[in-house]
């Protein structure tokens, strides 16, 4: 039994909104699970092992380098190691924090654009499904909140409680602007790649490239 029709046994059409909303939510979350799912990702994405952490040694970075050439680029292992062994001394805290002018002094021109843009997007790529799993709780959350104002205004107007109906639709319109910037936010950032080759144009201007 379901908690509006718990609450309210006599309102059989309150019960019939909450099971309609409540498979709404259902369709929601396989929509959202479907959606992540279906990201855009670069082939072999799913094969490349973890992000170096801060106090990672160069031999870790070097290694996953290594993987992030052969998956997103598909570049000769004899290319790969060529271009790896040229990052020596940095840790995994210089592959988050070197700007593209670092990358291009240590991988030369073209292939430090290249690596600087694979491994910006890996980084970003990352930061978006955690952005994306954390509003997609809140936007759940907003829309429960926002059904069962739905609901208690029904009531409310079906018992003639006309402050109460009042309150609860106006409850309901702000749950349903927050639920709209939030789904608005969400899509507004700006893609990992589009971002990346951003912070490359920038790096690039005034000249400002290794000789």
């Amino acid at each position: 039994m379901s908690f509006l029709a718990a609450l309210f046994p006599k309102h059989t059409h309150l019960c019939a909104i909450h099971e309609l909303a409540s498979v709404f939510l259902t369709m929601y979350e396989k929509a959202g699970s479907s959606l992540e799912q279906s990201m855009p990702l670069t082939t072999g994405i799913s094969e490349l092992p973890r992000m170096p952490e801060a106090n990672d040694t160069p031999v870790q970075v070097r290694e996953f380098l290594a993987h992030l050439l052969s998956a997103k680029r598909l570049f000769p292992n004899e290319s790969i190691q060529r271009i790896v062994e040229k990052w020596t001394l940095g840790s995994g805290q210089e592959l988050h924090s070197y700007t593209p002018y670092m990358f291009f002094d240590v991988f030369g021109r073209e292939e430090g654009w290249i690596i600087y843009k694979e491994v910006k997007v890996y980084i970003y790529r990352e930061e978006r499904k955690r952005e994306v799993f954390s509003m997609s709780t809140i936007v759940i959350g907003l829309l429960s909140f926002e059904i069962t104002m739905i609901g208690l205004f029904c009531w409310s107007f079906s018992q003639l409680l006309v402050v109460q109906a009042q309150v609860t639709a106006v409850l309901a319109l702000l749950g349903a602007f927050a639920c709209v910037v939030a789904v608005a936010g969400l899509l507004g950032t700006e893609r990992p790649e589009a971002r990346a080759e951003n912070e490359l144009i920038e790096g690039t201007k005034h000249g400002a490239l290794p000789l």
